[in-house]
């Protein structure tokens, strides 16, 4: 039992390490290609509203939350001549696009810090493998909580990749 205990443990935080790579490689795409969408709708909106510094301090620098915010009280005044039905588009999509970016980096946090703590319990019982192999229920017992934190963690980390790619 304590050679299964070894290799179960161990396979789970390597795997685990892998699958937060890709995790880590399909997310940062994901919010990369909100990020250009982001800065496109604001470089559009931008044009509109040439004289206020606020909207173009806050585009130049990404804080696209304020930008968002100062648009939207932009547009609740006298709007500009060449408003048109593109601008508005933009502004909706920007704000659909901070509220999908919010959300994946509020499930990619939690992700992570499960998987972590996955991992890093599987270290730990790697480390007291010989006490966890001296009682048979014990070993099993361990074990089979090992594979479902492992499995646990893997949906975690595959629902959120789906969730994220899902509306590219």
């Amino acid at each position: 039992m304590e050679n299964t205990l070894y290799y179960t443990f161990s396979t789970i935080a390597q795997s685990l390490a892998g699958a937060v790579a890709f995790l880590g490689a399909s997310v940062l795409f994901r919010l990369q290609s909100i990020a250009q969408q982001l800065r496109a709708s604001a470089d559009l909106l931008s044009q509109t509203w040439l004289g206020d510094d606020e909207l173009h301090r806050s585009g130049a620098v990404g804080d696209f939350a304020a930008f968002v915010d100062r648009a939207e009280l932009l547009v609740k005044q006298p709007i500009p001549s060449g408003w048109k039905p593109k601008h508005q588009a933009a502004l909706t999509g920007m704000r659909a696009s901070w509220t999908k970016r919010s959300k994946i980096l509020v499930r990619l946090k939690g992700a992570l810090l499960f998987t972590g703590l996955v991992m890093a319990l599987a270290v730990v019982v790697l480390a007291s493998v010989t006490v966890l192999a001296s009682r048979v229920w014990i070993s099993v017992s361990v074990l089979a909580a090992g594979v479902a934190a492992f499995v646990a963690s893997l949906l975690v980390i595959g629902g959120l990749v789906w969730s994220a790619s899902r509306d590219a």
